[in-house]
């Protein structure tokens, strides 16, 4: 699917005495298990001409027993939709890593500068389900 937007602000909450326009597209792709992503958008405000796009690329495959996904978000410091987005702040993202077995699933994922793990274990419950423990 692929979708745009387009916003514009007669008067700037961030320049008075300018306005405001903001655009861009987005996409996600599926194939099976194997999913791709993504979106750029820009804004315009008078005297924040440099810096003002924000995007993300996302690469996802979400199997069942084992995944992992890829990830990168930037957004730029003069980056300023003032129409109801909100507005997240400066690159992030990472790569991260899904394993799921009969009695737990381990969750990997890298923030910043170290790897961050979620344990979730299963155990049979009396009424034949399994209830998960964080």
């Amino acid at each position: 699917s692929v979708g745009v937007m387009a916003t514009n602000r007669s008067e700037s909450a961030v320049v008075p005495g300018a306005s405001n326009q903001a655009y861009g597209a987005d996409g996600l792709f599926s194939f099976g298990d194997l999913n791709f992503g993504g979106y750029w958008a820009q804004s315009l405000t008078e005297g924040r001409k440099t810096d003002n796009k924000s995007y993300q690329g996302r690469i996802d495959y979400a199997a069942d027993r084992y995944g992992a996904k890829l990830d990168y978000l930037k957004v730029g410091d003069n980056y300023t939709p003032e129409v109801g987005f909100v507005r997240r702040d400066k690159a992030m993202g990472g790569p991260a890593v899904h394993a799921r077995t009969k009695w737990f699933l381990l969750r990997l994922s890298y923030a910043g500068d170290e790897w961050v793990s979620n344990w979730v274990f299963r155990l049979p419950s009396a009424a034949g389900g399994r209830r998960d423990f964080h």
